[in-house]
Parts: structure tokens; sequence; C-alpha cells
């Protein structure tokens, strides 16, 4: 009994103790930006994701083996490099320099994200790459990641003509087809670094083709889209205490060029053609990455760029074991399922994390543009919990099949209800050797004339047929 009290009393003092630690921890916090990164008065830091490393190896499931390169000793500043399995000197591939995320402040090329990352990466793409690990802030406040970045790209490059002393990149890069990419704050890195190129220009013989950006870590002083919505503000207020603290001596602070691409004198200089944009619906920064879109194309940069944002594909069932009007019933009840996502309901975690289904565009080619149409119509009707909206059309088009080739549903112009598309902007795609070209400029000129209230465009590819597009990766031109 005596012993029991005296574990009690221990056990209960190492708890005060241990709670006054903690009080005294947290008052002497200099800031917070959890699940960054903590940083106390005394110095000490705790950084709470992406600590983990691992090491470099031959993947077994991708077939691609790793290695880590030291680009410059005299900072001890590393890289790791990922060859595909098959790669074959006497054919190069082409080379992609990666930069990793982590708001500046976490996160490495180490990482178990990244690694595993990579070796699905350069097993898909089937290219050579180098991830460049940068010296994280507030320990090496910004712009260091930066510098650090330019000095990797430039080690990478000095492998051109078989110089440098990295086996791997003399003999299997191609240094005529580089690719810049990154995620967040890397996506912001990799746009710096397509500037400098541009600005700096690496040398004849080297080319950087093309950069793609993963919701790309950019900021401003003023809100855009939908940034000052209650539902951002508490991850948007996130976002720009990660900049202020990463580089606490800009003078521009938000507006500051590294992070706010409009601010960019230099944007215009980006060196490469081609830019991609990857944005998630719920992800505040996804307004920014529209808006670099906006800016790049405005800044008299002389190339393309393009924004995906998450889609959904809906697979229906076939005619004739199933019958007319089945797949558009299918087709709507995809449609419903997928609005039924809205405000955090439904069962799949990609539609709830990441659709904006405040703004949902629907499509689709041949058949399948004409399933778009009638749900788009069904859509106008503003009513998602009735089946019956349009069961007397139905009904009458096919309880005899009378009306035929001039069915509402297959003839747009015999369509009470065309002025209904439930949307704003349609674009309707023809191809010039194709017999359905007629009909796809037809539908635009009864839309038109419907009192639809919106803007209809026909994109037109001379000398192609029927949904060619669907079999080439080509650039399209009108």
């Amino acid at each position: 009994m005596f012993s029991c009290k005296i574990s009690t009393l221990i056990l209960f003092t190492i708890f005060i103790s241990h709670l006054h630690v903690q009080t005294s921890a947290t008052q002497s916090i200099l800031y917070d930006i959890y699940p960054f990164i903590r940083v106390y008065k005394n110095g000490t830091i705790q950084r709470f994701i992406g600590q983990d490393t691992v090491p470099p190896s031959f993947d077994p499931t991708t077939g691609v083996q790793s290695k880590d390169v030291k680009f410059a000793p005299n900072l001890n500043l590393t890289a790791r490099i990922y060859l595909p399995r098959y790669a074959n000197p006497a054919h190069k591939i082409p080379l992609l320099v990666y930069y990793h995320g982590g708001g500046f402040f976490t996160e490495s090329a180490f990482s178990s994200t990244y690694h595993n990352h990579l070796n699905l990466l350069v097993a898909k793409a089937n290219v050579i790459a180098v991830s460049i690990n940068y010296r994280l802030a507030p320990e090496n406040p910004l712009p260091i990641a930066y510098e650090d970045s330019w000095l990797a790209l430039n080690w990478t490059f000095s492998h051109f003509k078989g110089s440098g002393n990295e086996k791997w990149l003399k003999k299997y890069a191609d240094f005529g087809h580089v690719y810049l990419g990154g995620d967040s704050a890397g996506a912001n890195i990799a746009n710096q670094m397509a500037i400098r190129v541009g600005l700096e220009k690496p040398g004849y013989g080297i080319k950087v083709v093309g950069m793609f950006l993963n919701c790309p870590y950019f900021l401003g002083k003023r809100a855009i889209g939908n940034e000052s919505n209650s539902a951002y503000v508490n991850v948007e207020t996130q976002m720009k205490r990660l900049w202020l603290y990463a580089y606490p001596n800009s003078k521009s602070g938000l507006d500051d060029p590294l992070v706010n691409p409009g601010m960019d004198p230099d944007l215009k200089m980006v060196g490469c053609n081609r830019v991609l944009v990857f944005v998630v619906g719920n992800d505040v920064l996804r307004f920014r990455g529209w808006y670099y879109k906006d800016v790049l194309e405005r800044s008299l940069w002389n190339g393309v760029v393009k924004v995906v944002e998450i889609a959904v594909s809906v697979n229906y069932q076939l005619a004739p074991e199933n019958p007319f009007p089945i797949v558009y019933e299918d087709s709507w009840l995809a449609l419903k399922w997928t609005f039924s996502h809205f405000k955090g309901s439904g069962n799949v975690k990609w539609l709830k994390k990441y659709a904006d289904l405040e703004h949902v565009y629907l499509g689709g080619d041949s058949a399948g543009a004409n399933i778009a149409n009638q749900m788009a119509i069904r859509v106008g009707y503003g009513n998602m919990d009735h089946e019956n909206l349009m069961k007397k059309l139905w009904l009458y088009a096919y309880q005899d099949r009378k009306p035929g080739l001039d069915d509402p549903l297959v003839n747009s112009g015999m369509d009470p209800d065309l002025k209904m598309v439930g949307c704003k902007r349609l674009l309707v795609f023809v191809a010039g050797n194709n017999a359905l070209r007629f009909r796809g400029w037809y539908y635009k000129d009864v839309l038109e004339g419907s009192l639809w209230n919106g803007v209809v465009n026909v994109l037109e590819v001379k000398g192609k047929d029927h949904v060619f597009n669907l079999n080439t990766l080509q650039t399209l031109r009108p």
C-alpha cells in the first residue's frame, strides 16, 4: 500500500513537471504554422511533416534506380537522380529537373513522399530525373532556396556534350529536351528557374521545352477568385504566413515578384514554349494557378499555357442490349451522383477533397456530346431531385418512335427546351472530313436562335475525320 502511494506521488510529480514544461514552451513560441513548422524563441525548430528520409535504391515495382550526388560540395548540397528501367545510351531520353514542395520549410528530395513520386513519374514518362534538394527556411531564409536551385540547374546543364562528372547524365540525358517541374513551393521555384533560363540562356544546344506546375504556390496582397470566402480564409492565412516567415527581408512581402507572378516584370522571359498548370478544386491555391495562366498569357511570353483541373468521365450502358433512352438515364444518374458530393457529402474522397462543384463543365464527343447537351438541358430546369423532368418528351419520342430522325433528342432544332441549356459557354468541335460537321454548325445556329442566354463557338479542324483527336496527342490547330 505504501509503495503504491509513492508510485502515485511520483507519477503525479512527473505529470506536473511535464505540464510546466509544456506551458513554458507554449509561452516561448515565436511562430507556429502547423502542420509545417513551429519555431521557439530560443531557436528550437520543430518540423511536423516530410522529415523521414529513404536511401537511393532500385525500386522493384517500377524498375527505376536512383542515386545521390553532390552538386555543390562546398555547401553540402545534394540531389537524387532517377533512371528508368530500359534506359539505353543509344537513344537518349528527356531530362526532368524536379523541385519538391513543402512551403520552403519542410520536405526534401529524399523523403519517402518524393522518392516514391519520382520513381513512378520516371517510370511512366520514361525520363531521367534530377530531384533537387535545396536548403530550407528559417535556418536559410529566402532567397537561398532559389540560389541553391539555380546552382543545381547549372550543374545539371554542365553535363551537356559529355562534360561534367555524373555518368548517368552524360550517358542518357537528352539536353535538347529538358523539362522543369515541381509541386507547391517547388512549382514556384520551377517558374523562377524557367525565367532565369530565359534571361541568362544556358547555352546553344540546351533547350528547356516545357514546364509543369503542380498546385503552384503563388500569392498576392489582393484577394482573387474565392480566396476571401470563409471556407478558404484560414488556409489562405497559413499560406501567407509561410511566405512572410520564409522571406522576412522581402521588401514587397506578398507582392514580391518571386511569389506574385503578376508583379514580375520578367515573367515574359519564361524560357520554354509550353507550360502545364495542374490545379484541384478545393485547394485555395487553385485561383492562383488560373491567375498565373492569365498573367503569363498577357505578358507577351511566346508560348502556350494550359490549366488542367479534376474531371469525371461517365461510363454508360450501350445499345442494342440497352436501347434508348437508357444511356440518358445512366448519364443523368452519374451527374446527380457527382453533384451529391457538394459541400463534403458523398463517398468519394477525391470529389469531396478537390472538386469545386461551383465550377462544373459538361463535355463529350459524338454521341457523348449529344448526351452532354441533354444533361445541360436537364440541369437548366434547376431541380436535381426529380426524375420526371422530361418524362413526357421521352415517352413520346420512344413509345412508338414516330418522330424518328426528328426526335428532339437527336435533332436539336426540334427541341423546344434547347434554350434551357444550363451553362453560359459552349464549345462545339467538328472535323472537316466528317459528315456530322454540318450538324455541329447547325447546332450552333439553332442554339443561338433559341433565346438561350450564352455564347457558343465552333472549332473546326480541316482534313480530319470523326473524333480523330481521341487517337492523337498532337496539338490541334484550326
